[in-house]
């Protein structure tokens, strides 16, 4: 079986969805709360594979029972003996990659049926086949469902280590009846057992059980200890997978969800559809990313080409280890849930942020920075952020900076995030985008710039306090020595006499203007050359000293362009 369309409507936290799907392995990004478990529910729902499904008001959205819940799922690639007419046959749908869902299929498209979940203030969910061109929908029986074959690994991962009613284990033994009557013979040869042993503790128990009963009114005859053989029952798990005498359900959690997943896709076959929640539960990222390989292969190794994967993450080796074109970033708005993959004009794009900022794909907010000087500067500026804004620190909204790779990466960066869903700006450059500004703006996408063409090290070398700025350059000094940085600013001084020293005051007050104190340190921050490359603070955790002297500097830089910019950058990312 295979999922090709998906539609949700008043579903726990999903008031709207409407997703078609594409490749067999999709994982499903995004934050917390994106409803990313409430998909995957939804799909378990509309595919539930018993006769009952526990239902309470809460499963609606926002608990409003005067608005039904509907789950429509479209799915391809149906088990032969459900296509008859007297099953799914008549109701048969037509799909296509290119044009989406039609009612009946054709040549060149894939067939699939409809089924539609509904559950109304009664609490009765009820299944049907449906398709525009029949009058009526068609009962699709618990059995049915069955045989398309879904399976979740949830919170439940010690059930199908076990032979209890529904568990993965049972689909791989000869069956429930057969099951039923080894439990059977268990259970008397238990009772014989019982029955022969010396119990002088629970017989005593007995006879006080008998003598308090009587004495209410109920009157029995000798009573003694014997097995009830309603405990040894299918439902109950009296059969689990043990190694040695070591029941499995004692290993570590990953262990077990890994044991759990393969006893799943072998009892309900390679063409089954596997619902995972938190792939990464319990996992090293080594057995992570050897799962998902797994997970997109055949048995023999090849690519899958049956059934489907659908999983969520929050871990960023999956979206390290996956192509991009399987991601799909969900995001949540005011009940309206979207599920957006890559176009393909942006698949390169998208990738290389997967490959070195994985964890970006997590965020909500993202600055895409031009270079690392200005990610360690935002990261920097955040716990001065928090305390601005009552508390919260910006990561909680999803703030995420990250380095864009330069003037002519970063605004293409920017622009295939913006389109997969993602809120998105562009921060600093001293030098012209590529695409410009206009081409950003036109897509949603703000670029907050520092005035004047400066880059950030000389934007606040003119804007800092002075006593913020020798707090630069002690940092400095403190990374490089003090003879690298002073002949650095000599070098880069534009009057005489030189600066001599290390204190800024002294700087001034020995002949050179303040200004251009101020753009000699700044062009010495920024093209000095150290034993890692060019400028003083080009990397991230430099970077993060710097935001660091800025949000100390706060009160002194009201008033500046450095000021401005800031403000702005945090207005957004609290908005």
């Amino acid at each position: 079986m295979r999922i090709r369309h998906l539609k949700v409507a008043n579903f726990r936290g999903i008031q709207s969805l409407n997703w078609t799907l594409g490749p067999r392995v999709i994982c499903l990004v995004g934050q917390n709360d994106a409803t990313k478990s409430g998909i995957l529910d939804a799909i378990e729902l509309g595919l539930w594979p018993r006769g009952n499904y526990p239902v309470s008001d809460t499963d609606f959205f926002n608990a409003d029972v005067t608005h039904p819940i509907s789950v429509e799922i479209t799915v391809g690639e149906i088990p032969a003996d459900l296509l008859a007419e007297d099953k799914f046959g008549l109701y048969l749908r037509g799909f296509s990659t290119a044009g989406g869902l039609v009612d009946d299929p054709g040549e060149g498209l894939d067939s699939v049926v409809t089924i539609r979940c509904e559950i109304t203030a009664e609490l009765e969910p009820t299944w049907s086949l449906i398709k525009q061109s029949q009058a009526e929908p068609r009962h699709v029986s618990w059995r049915d469902r069955e045989k398309l074959g879904v399976a979740r690994l949830g919170a439940d991962v010690d059930r199908h280590l076990t032979w209890s009613r529904g568990s993965a284990l049972v689909k791989l033994t000869a069956g429930e009846n057969s099951l039923s009557q080894m439990l059977a013979n268990v259970s008397r040869a238990a009772r014989a057992a019982v029955t022969e042993a010396e119990l002088p503790d629970l017989e005593t128990a007995a006879g006080t059980a008998k003598t308090s009963a009587a004495r209410m009114g109920a009157k029995f005859g000798d009573l003694e200890p014997g097995l009830d053989a309603t405990g040894l029952s299918l439902g109950s798990s009296v059969f689990a997978l043990h190694e040695e005498k070591i029941p499995l359900r004692l290993w570590g959690l990953g262990t077990k969800r890994l044991a759990a997943l393969a006893i799943q896709q072998s009892g309900t076959g390679a063409d089954s559809v596997l619902l995972i929640d938190e792939v990464e539960h319990g996992l090293e990222p080594h057995r992570i990313r050897h799962l998902l390989k797994r997970l997109g292969e055949n048995q023999d190794g090849t690519p899958r080409t049956h059934g489907q994967v659908i999983l969520t993450t929050h871990s960023p080796t999956s979206a390290l280890t996956l192509p991009i074109s399987e991601l799909a970033f969900v995001r949540s708005r005011n009940g309206e849930t979207t599920a957006h993959t890559v176009d393909p004009e942006w698949v390169n794009e998208v990738q290389s942020i997967a490959r070195v900022a994985p964890h970006s794909l997590f965020g909500r907010k993202l600055v895409v920075c031009e270079g690392a000087t200005e990610v360690g500067l935002c990261r920097g500026l955040e716990p001065f952020w928090a305390v601005a804004n009552a508390g919260v620190p910006p990561a909680h909204l999803g703030f995420v900076p990250l380095d864009g790779g330069g003037r002519t990466s970063a605004p293409n960066r920017a622009l295939a995030l913006k389109r997969v869903g993602f809120d998105v700006v562009v921060a600093d450059s001293d030098e012209p985008l590529v695409p410009d500004v206009n081409v950003l703006n036109a897509a949603g996408v703000v670029a907050f710039q520092w005035p004047s063409g400066l880059s950030t090290e000389e934007r606040l070398a003119l804007d800092l306090p002075v006593a913020s700025l020798q707090e630069l350059i002690a940092a400095a000094v403190a990374l490089f020595g003090e003879e690298l940085v002073v002949s650095q600013v000599v070098s880069f001084a534009e009057a005489d006499p030189k600066p001599a020293g290390v204190i800024v005051t002294a700087w001034i007050q020995g002949g050179m203007t303040e200004p251009l104190v101020r753009r000699a340190i700044g062009r010495a921050a920024k093209q000095g050359k150290t034993d890692s490359g060019k400028g003083w603070f080009k990397n991230v955790t430099l970077g993060e000293q710097l935001g660091g002297v800025v949000g100390r500097a706060a009160a002194g830089l009201a008033g500046t362009p450095t000021a401005a910019v800031i403000a702005q950058l945090m207005a957004w990312a609290y908005a």
